[in-house]
């Protein structure tokens, strides 16, 4: 399991395939894009991106900068803590693709800056880390692979300040009560991640 996401999409004659992930170990999402069979020395590729900004204030984004290889923004989440959090979009061109990377860091962090094969490299070898923890055979393939999904679910849910029910809007967008944190704790534990 690499806990990726590769999606097809034809346009006419021309074929795009995009792949992307959320690294484990680090704050960044990387996407791929590949032309198969296409001149791509004609294409410029980019990423449309509107910060997010809420109707109560708890957010205040900042204006867009330019860096080098893109752009960024800075923004303060205002909640149990004050979060100040920089947001970097950076593209390149890496073997015939257009690469994204989109890091978040602290407002003096560095975002990433290495090649896509190496953050999926890690990004790879970190969930095989992850899956490797504890082992069981079922019988039944469609048994197995609900039980991964469920650990895949469980490890994307893992935040580094606590254990929500979800991060999704739809499990209650990350808030959690003080029960709550219990149940994934308990599926971790008992698929051996006790880290």
């Amino acid at each position: 399991v690499t806990a990726k996401s590769i999606v097809t999409n034809v346009f006419g004659d021309v074929t795009r395939v995009v792949e992307t992930f959320v690294a484990q170990g680090c704050d960044v999402i990387a996407i791929r894009q590949t032309f198969p069979g296409t001149d791509t020395a004609r294409l410029a590729v980019g990423l449309d991106y509107t910060p997010h900004r809420d109707a109560e204030g708890r957010i205040v984004v900042g204006p867009w900068e330019d860096v080098p290889g893109g752009r960024a923004y800075s923004f303060t989440a205002y909640g149990k803590n004050i979060d100040k959090t920089r947001v970097t979009i950076r593209h390149a061109r890496e073997e015939g693709a257009f690469v994204t990377f989109i890091s978040y860091t602290g407002l003096d962090g560095k975002p990433y800056s290495g090649t896509y094969a190496d953050l999926a490299g890690r990004h790879e070898s970190a969930w095989r880390k992850y899956y490797s923890a504890s082992s069981v055979q079922l019988p039944d393939e469609k048994l197995m692979q609900l039980r991964m999904m469920a650990e895949y679910q469980l490890k994307c849910c893992v935040t580094r300040w606590h254990l929500p029910i979800g991060i999704l809007v739809s499990h209650w967008s990350g808030k959690s009560f003080a029960f709550d944190e219990l149940y994934g704790v308990q599926g971790l534990l008992s698929a051996g991640h006790f880290d």
